[in-house]
């Protein structure tokens, strides 16, 4: 059975043509989602570009793409308002295709755990705006985690957070994308099974494929996180993302306070993934 024909679509070309892209792949199918299928959406913040609503989801994802297209039930999610967006353009689909692009890549299956998942887009009848289906991370943002609880947070906590970072940069790097906006507060902290803490990469609208050789020398992002030689011209490159990561636990009161970062990736590395110790070793050779 054609999986179009079973999904509503949006009436917009745009989206459209996006979401049959997507149900052409194995992973990282998408749906449009009329917004009558949400209750319960309150307002959570507003960014430069969007504003993030948390709702529930009716009968939520599907979780299996068949004739009959299986949901999970009832679910939280994040809506993110895209402004201006009721005549969108490809370019402002550009966080769902990078999520679409990340899931079909080989190297990096099994990305709940440390990519946000995008489920789709739906969109608001009194503006007429996209909303972009995100999972929502119950302990917000990782900058307002540490806030909340630097002083309950003990070494395990610590590593555990800074492990997911690595392997979310890392997953990303490996299918040859760029982030271009890292910083704490698009790190976002959840639970798994009421016991184990989880640092997700999120908000990919401004990331790229590091094999995309584009002119653009627009600074994006907050200026503290952007590494020196973007802030000088040069384009951004997988090493840009590295220094985010390095500079941004420092800017949130510091998930470690001195050392190198290589003593301390040993310390995480004595307790996790040696395949991240062999690409954190090769990738992060300065100090702290």
């Amino acid at each position: 059975m054609n999986q179009t024909k079973s999904i509503p679509l949006s009436g917009n070309d745009v989206i459209d043509n996006f979401i049959r892209h997507t149900l052409t792949r194995k992973e990282g199918r998408m749906e449009f989602v009329p917004y009558e299928k949400f209750k319960d959406v309150e307002y959570i913040a507003e960014g430069g570009f969007s504003k993030i609503y948390k709702a529930t989801w009716i009968n939520g994802p599907i979780t299996n793409w068949n004739d009959v297209n299986q949901r999970k039930g009832e679910m939280t999610v994040a809506l993110k308002e895209l402004s201006n967006s009721k005549d969108i353009t490809s370019n402002q689909l550009n966080e769902l295709k990078i999520f679409n692009y990340v899931s079909s890549r080989e190297c990096c299956k099994h990305l709940d755990f440390i990519i946000n998942t995008y489920y789709g887009i739906t969109q608001l009848p009194t503006t007429q705006n996209f909303l972009i289906i995100t999972k929502y991370c119950e302990y917000g943002d990782l900058s307002n985690y540490i806030t909340n609880n630097f002083y309950n947070m003990d070494w395990g906590i610590k590593l555990q957070i800074l492990y997911y970072m690595i392997l979310g940069l890392k997953t990303i790097h490996d299918a040859n994308v760029i982030h271009k906006d890292y910083h704490s507060g698009n790190i976002f902290i959840d639970m798994k099974n009421d016991n184990l803490l989880l640092a997700t990469t999120g908000d990919l609208g401004l990331s790229k494929s590091s094999l995309n050789d584009d002119e653009d020398n627009e600074v994006y992002g907050i200026i503290p996180y952007v590494a020196p030689e973007v802030l000088q011209g040069q384009k951004y490159t997988k090493a840009s993302d590295i220094y985010s990561f390095d500079i941004g636990p420092r800017i949130t009161h510091s998930i470690y306070k001195s050392g190198s970062l290589s003593a301390m990736v040993e310390s995480v590395e004595s307790t996790r993934s040696l395949k991240v110790q062999v690409y954190v070793s090769r990738e992060f050779e300065f100090d702290i």
